[in-house]
């Protein structure tokens, strides 16, 4: 996995699962890394001490990040925030 780059980070496996998915249709590639053994096994799909890290391969980044909406700008608070 040293040719793929992190582009997000998720605490459950059903957030990783439906990014993989979103990208799969898109016909992107990606990996998940980390571990979801545990108590209720592999197939857990609640929040993960470690999370799970979203790989792709660099040349997909961009494209992967629009799909995901991950470029999206920060939401301006507003002058009332504080």
């Amino acid at each position: 996995m040293n040719d793929w780059i992190e582009i997000a980070s998720y605490g459950t496996g059903i957030e990783a699962d439906m990014a993989i998915t979103m990208l799969d249709a898109a016909g992107i590639p990606g990996r998940l890394k980390g571990e979801r053994a545990g108590v209720f096994g592999v197939t857990f799909q609640g929040a993960l001490a470690q999370g799970l890290t979203l790989l792709v391969r660099p040349e997909d980044s961009e494209r992967a990040r629009g799909i995901l909406g991950l470029d999206l700008p920060e939401a301006d608070p507003g002058p009332d925030a504080a």
